[in-house]
């Protein structure tokens, strides 16, 4: 007989049983020890294997009554029996059907042991049914207990056993709880791995149940990576298939329901949020369904922490922490220990909240869960900085920033899914960053805010992305590129959706292509483990190395880091003994400072004439304290960090009245240490590489650009692509061996996930694939060109992300190995926009550097009487290393 989670419930002959025997059941469930049972069996003769076998059908038919006192009796009893006749087959199943009870009566340490038990006597006798199943419940339970390596061998074990016996079904299964068992344990690329296996095999085998488990996991994965609206149309996947089954988990069902509410709220999607937790919480009530209502509670309670309502969120966050105080699950208790903590730290509880995460951070280092180390530290460092003791806040940090960089080094996927990672951990970085220039280590400082800037695309810089693809084989490289193109398809069908009975279907296929192409590239690494992306370990700039930033004394890099509550400006000159020279300076953060950027940039968008008192009012916030410092600077490289990469710093007005471009030229670069590291790479040149490739369509406005661009260079080294023959074929084929790209074309900006942004080429009668360029299918791409030129509208625009800077069409192009990109703020007028840039190739040409190029373009623009307001001339910023 095959066992499952309720074997031992089923009930056989008990009718037929002789009386000799229901009696004797009878006299050993009333027996308190093992002593007496053991007495009473030797007293009599009746004690063959039909007792153990009454004993144990008995507690089953109790134990599905929920009966579980009178179930024990009979499964002690039936435990008696099997160790009277030195049945170890007995003895394991008893021992199992007892555990199995302490765990559903919540004792999970007593469950756990009774449990062991079992499988020690299971795997002496054989019994691989029963040992499957004893696995199976330890992976679980070893998992919410925090022995995390155990659950992960278990895991392992219960699938090779399933395998053995040819049960397909289970055999899946069992990579659910192994998944999680990495996943606690900081593996995230693992986990990943053996998700998308389960899918397969769940899809191959149609198995259901592990299916909508498997995605809804998998968003997990991808939510943990900042990946937002993939976890949230992974989720909705699973929601569905839950939905179609009426045999569908209640709990599992609701729990869906609170993970694409959390999505929704990462996304910026408060209302729905707000909406979709309600339905959560409203269904667990309703079906008495209490683990998924703290599970939704919770998760609100953190919903309403990120946006600074921490009343509403402790009322939430109370009753689940006082549930979860005597729970057994340590790691769901110590997770909800952690926002609570937090929280304490927000209210101004500053001892309560550090004690308590102490405690978190104590258990965590002993069970290896770097998740919860890292943010139960934060929040130590956090309390001990506010108290003032800075020695135990930097013990912390420290701690802190190691798990982070554990967790790191075992990212899933590529570089479209790793991006976000950083977002929500950089806080550790800026407590050391606040600690070390209240200590007057400026230096030291400026490294850590270093580390916590453009550390993906640092990756990709030191690592040798086109190594990699040039260490494939012909049939790897095709059948990756036939794996993407499928994957791009998915995306814009999925995209382009109006009928929602299609959602499904479409989900489905995306899915299936991302998983098709992860599990690819998995099987590639193992195959080939030289060509695994590397993650370089973070090498500090030093203060000798920034003097490359700075080619004369006229340039200048400012580099911000926004903190939860200060804001603090590097800035970086030649001394007069023409030595680099460091300085600091900690602005007041106002509350409303990513207002104020965003009514700025809206009053240069709606060509508002009385925008100088704003832009007077941002320049004195953010620059006006180092205004001296820059006097006769005449090129900026600015650094920017959060709300402070939408602000135009072109358009901002000095003390003097002019507005900045007037006195400088300036680029916007990720990282000084990502800059210095793009700046000494080697680029080998074909000698054959074109020296600008245009395209311009499907406007009059674009293809007259494209035109005139075209009529600069010269037309044996330039090729150029317009109206109907600006297609994405021609992009894909010609883009890669050209050194200047200019495109001309229509942009569009996806504000949920920037990288399905896309510039539009023209259709083509003979593609078959969308005429859509995605900011992800670029990143994916192996560019050679120094320069890229976006004309189309909104090519800067992005979302921000803490760890990497705007994430977007700019961010793409650097990952796919072009130095620097000019894009456009805000859609500009045509005419406004062709004569920028047809003045900046010019302004190229004439061999005038990148930056300086731009500024004076802008100024050409700025000095025509139709064209002076900002919104014609400071829309357009050059991005990467400039230089």
């Amino acid at each position: 007989m095959k066992p499952t989670l309720g074997m031992f419930l089923a009930v056989f002959g008990i009718a037929q049983a002789q009386p000799t025997i229901e009696s004797l059941a009878d006299r050993l469930e009333a027996a308190n020890t093992p002593d007496q049972r053991a007495a009473i069996l030797q007293e009599s003769s009746t004690k063959g294997p039909g007792l153990f076998t009454f004993c144990l059908e008995r507690g089953g038919k109790r134990y599905t009554e929920r009966n579980y006192d009178g179930a024990m009796k009979s499964f002690q009893a039936a435990l008696a029996a099997s160790t009277a006749n030195s049945d170890q087959r007995g003895i394991g199943r008893s021992w199992f059907a007892i555990g199995r009870t302490n765990l559903t009566q919540g004792e999970i340490e007593l469950g756990v042991e009774r449990v062991e038990k079992g499988l020690a006597a299971s795997t002496a006798a054989s019994d691989k049914p029963y040992v499957g199943s004893e696995l199976k419940a330890l992976s679980r339970y070893y998992r919410m207990l925090g022995r995390l390596n155990e659950a992960r061998d278990v895991s392992e074990r219960g699938r090779a056993v399933y395998g053995e016996l040819g049960d397909k079904h289970e055999f899946t299964g069992m990579l659910l709880p192994l998944s999680n068992a990495v996943n606690k344990l900081g593996d995230l690329e693992a986990s990943a791995s053996l998700l998308r296996q389960c899918i397969r095999e769940s899809e191959a085998g149609g198995f259901a149940d592990h299916l909508s488990a498997a995605l809804n996991n998998l968003a997990g994965v991808y939510f943990e990576q900042g990946d937002y609206e993939r976890s949230l149309q992974l989720a909705q996947r699973s929601h569905q298939l839950l939905e179609e089954d009426p045999h569908a988990n209640r709990s599992i069902v609701i729990s869906t329901f609170t993970n694409m509410a959390v999505d929704l709220g990462r996304m910026g999607e408060d209302a729905r949020a707000l909406e979709t937790f309600d339905k959560a919480i409203k269904m667990a009530k309703e079906f008495k369904q209490n683990g998924p209502l703290d599970w939704a509670l919770y998760n609100r309670s953190v919903f309403y922490h990120v946006r600074g309502k921490a009343e509403l969120a402790l009322a939430d966050l109370r009753p689940v922490a006082a549930v979860k105080a005597n729970d057994a699950n340590r790691m769901e208790t110590l997770e909800v220990q952690s926002e609570l903590a937090s929280l304490l730290l927000a209210t101004g509880d500053m001892r309560g909240a550090v004690e308590t995460a102490e405690k978190i951070v104590t258990e965590a280092r002993g069970i290896g869960a770097p998740k919860l180390l890292w943010s139960a530290l934060e929040t130590v460092g956090d309390g001990y900085l506010k108290l003032g003791d800075r020695d135990k806040a930097r013990a912390a940090f420290l701690e802190a920033i190691a798990a982070v960089e554990s967790m790191r080094s075992r990212l899933s996927g590529g570089e479209d899914e790793q991006e976000n990672f950083f977002h929500d951990k950089v806080a550790p970085f800026h407590g050391m960053v606040r600690i070390l220039i209240e200590e007057h280590r400026i230096f030291e400082a400026f490294q850590y805010a270093e580390r916590a800037k453009a550390r993906l695309l640092l990756d990709v810089l030191k690592s040798g992305r086109a190594e990699i693809d040039s260490s494939m084989s012909d049939e790897e490289r095709q059948h990756e590129r036939e794996l993407s193109e499928t994957l791009v398809k998915a995306d814009s069908a999925l995209a382009r959706r109006h009928d929602p009975k299609n959602e499904t279907a479409l989900l489905a296929a995306w899915e299936k292509a991302g998983s098709g192409l992860d599990g690819w590239r998995s099987t590639l690494y193992a195959a080939h483990p030289e060509l695994r992306f590397r993650r370089a370990e973070f090498q500090p700039i030093t203060l000798d190395q920034t003097a490359e930033l700075l080619p004369d004394a006229r340039t200048a890099v400012l580099e911000y880091t926004v903190t939860s509550d200060a804001v603090y400006l590097f800035v970086i000159v030649r001394d007069g003994a023409g030595k680099p020279r460091l300085t600091v300076h900690v602005l007041n953060r106002p509350a409303t400072l990513a207002r104020d950027v965003e009514d700025f940039r809206s009053q240069l968008l709606s060509r508002d004439l009385g925008y100088r008192p704003k832009a007077a009012l941002l320049y004195n916030q953010i620059l006006g304290p180092v205004a001296e410092l820059l006097r006769g600077k005449t090129r900026l490289v600015i650094v920017p960090d959060g709300p402070l990469w939408n602000v135009p710093f072109e358009a901002l007005i000095a003390g003097s009245g002019r507005h900045l471009v007037e006195d400088a030229a300036m680029f916007y670069a990720p990282s000084v240490t990502a800059t210095r590291q793009a700046m000494h790479l080697i680029r080998t040149r074909d000698p054959n590489q074109r020296t600008l490739l245009a395209f311009g369509g499907p406007s009059a406005a674009a293809v007259s650009e494209a035109q005139q661009v075209r009529q600069l260079y010269d037309r044996g080294a330039s090729a150029m692509f317009t109206s109907e023959q600006a297609t994405k074929e021609h992009w894909k084929t010609e883009a890669p061996n050209s050194r200047i790209l200019h495109v001309a074309t229509h942009g569009v900006l996806n504000g949920n996930n920037p990288l399905y942004s896309y510039l539009a080429f023209s259709s083509s009668s003979k593609a078959e694939e969308d005429s859509r360029v995605t900011a992800r299918e670029i990143l994916q791409s192996n560019l050679h060109a120094d320069l890229a030129v976006l004309s189309a509208c909104e090519t800067a625009r992005g979302r921000f992300r803490f760890g990497e800077g705007l994430i977007g069409m700019s961010w793409a192009f650097l990952v796919a190995g072009t130095p620097a990109t000019l894009v456009s703020q805000w859609k500009v007028d045509s005419a406004g926009t062709s004569d920028l840039m047809v003045a900046f190739h010019r302004n190229m040409r004439a061999k005038i550097p990148k930056p300086e190029a731009l500024q004076r373009a802008s100024l050409s623009v700025m000095h025509n009487p139709a064209y002076r307001h900002p919104f014609y001339w400071a829309g357009f910023m050059l991005v990467g290393n400039a230089y």
